[in-house]
């Protein structure tokens, strides 16, 4: 068979005649109603160039990876196939092919490391977007993928796509089906069932909701990380099979963000090896069912002692109605484990009085709260409460060690109220970052009078780090 091959580096063309190469059962296929095969999930612009600072634009695409050499060999859907090479990385027995969305070159930043450096050292180009002659809108397309290499790592990163991608690749570990933005009747797991070697599955944000969870996903006890974001509704537990999580005892961070998920189930309990879990409630809607300052409930009375990471408040929908942390609920529950606390992307959350459960968190190292401080007097009032649990707390010293003899988790806190990805969605606290009347380091707090001046106390008394918006 005669086949195009494209030079992928130079975007130049060069007519070889290439092996024939067989249908396998290790393929690919993704599906497109547009003029291009991959349709960018910010903009239809394939000449838009992302701006490499403020917000999130960037060169959306599809990556696989192999362990050794060989080829991708493309059909576009249109009659005109190409054959590609899996590019080997610096360093690494690792090879990659990428497709990108737009016509620049580089992700999103082009003083930065674009996508990965070749043997040689130079910069990797991902495979330009294919054009359809005919220019049509109205079509849906498959583009399928043969790989004469073992795949281990497939990544769908934000494209919009009209049906989920068949996935038959046995050795596949790795799968991420990113934000594709299609409607249909949810994910036809099923595409999944041979591929029974995978590790690693994260599907954000893709179709329509599930009301069960799939038991060809919760029978791959293997899988060590497990991402259902916006997936799932589980406002009914007992017919939603999410109980059977627990046959998943490999799991190591669960994240089921955005499924109607009200409470902290006891299955979770029985994942020994968990260290991470998010279950933060979501869309807006949840909200006529739950009372979401009272989330999550409890039906255990401690949680799993393995999870470092218990994410609950982060509300990425822009946090409208919950306003309280449930402090009745969290206190007691077993979190002087949790080394982070994230209470990030909520506008309504109250930050004039913080809960007083965070002082049983012994072990937090990370204190978030970036777009929830997006008000002149949201950012003061978080750090004059802030300030006031830390200076009123019973066992605080100026040390990495607390009354009690446990660990002061106030010292050497890193506290983040900033993130320049969303430059407008926080504010700067009022002051100047100054001594107090009546300082002195080691000894004396003084009496600060604007926020900045308690920064400055809790960074030179308490040794905290804190990422505030520039001046």
């Amino acid at each position: 068979m005669k086949l195009i091959c494209k030079n992928t580096d130079r975007g130049s063309f060069s007519d070889k005649v290439l092996y024939k190469y067989e249908a396998s059962s290790n393929k690919f296929v993704w599906f497109t109603t547009w003029d291009r095969a991959l349709r960018n999930y910010y903009t239809d612009d394939y000449n838009y160039v992302p701006d490499p600072v403020v917000d999130n634009p960037f060169n959306t695409y599809v990556e696989f990876r192999s362990r050794k050499p060989g080829m991708a060999n493309v059909d576009w859907g249109d009659g005109i196939k190409e054959q590609f090479p899996m590019t080997k990385v610096q360093g690494r027995n690792d090879y990659r092919i990428i497709f990108r969305s737009l016509a620049i070159q580089h992700r999103k930043n082009p003083n930065t490391t674009w996508w990965f450096r070749k043997e040689d050292g130079s910069q990797y180009v991902p495979v330009d977007n294919h054009a359809y002659s005919d220019g049509r809108r109205d079509v849906q397309r498959a583009v399928s993928i043969d790989f004469t290499c073992d795949i281990y790592y497939a990544n769908i990163q934000i494209c919009k796509m009209t049906a989920f991608p068949i996935v038959d690749i046995p050795s596949l570990e790795f799968l991420v089906v990113s934000h594709t933005v299609y409607v249909n009747d949810g994910i036809p797991v099923d595409k999944l069932s041979r591929s029974n070697k995978l590790i690693y599955i994260e599907l954000s944000n893709v179709g329509q909701r599930m009301t069960e969870m799939p038991e060809a996903i919760t029978s791959k006890t293997e899988v060590y990380y497990l991402v259902m974001f916006n997936m799932l509704d589980l406002r009914d537990i007992e017919s939603s099979g999410i109980r059977d999580i627990k046959n998943m005892k490999n799991l190591q961070s669960l994240k089921l963000s955005s499924c109607y998920l009200d409470r902290y189930i006891k299955e979770f309990n029985d994942l020994p090896k968990l260290t991470s879990l998010n279950i933060t409630p979501g869309p807006s809607d949840m909200w006529n069912y739950f009372d979401i300052n009272t989330l999550p409930s409890f039906e255990v009375d401690k949680i799993n002692p393995n999870i470092t990471d218990f994410a609950f408040l982060d509300d990425w929908m822009n946090g409208e109605r919950r306003t309280g942390w449930n402090d009745d609920n969290m206190s007691g529950r077993g979190l002087e484990h949790l080394t982070s606390f994230i209470a990030a992307n909520s506008n309504s959350l109250r930050m004039d009085k913080l809960p007083d459960y965070i002082y049983e968190m012994r072990a937090i190292t990370q204190f978030n709260v970036n777009a929830s401080t997006h008000s002149q007097k949201r950012s003061d009032d978080f750090v004059n409460s802030f300030y006031d649990l830390v200076v009123g707390w019973d066992q605080i010293t100026m040390t990495s060690v607390a009354k009690d003899g446990k660990r002061n988790q106030f010292y050497s806190l890193s506290v983040s109220m900033y993130n320049a990805i969303f430059p407008t969605e926080n504010q700067r606290p009022s002051g100047t970052e100054q001594a107090p009347e009546g300082f002195v380091k080691g000894q004396s707090n003084g009496s600060p009078a604007t926020p900045m001046e308690k920064i400055y106390v809790l960074k030179n008394n308490y040794a905290q780090r804190w990422t505030i918006k520039p001046a």
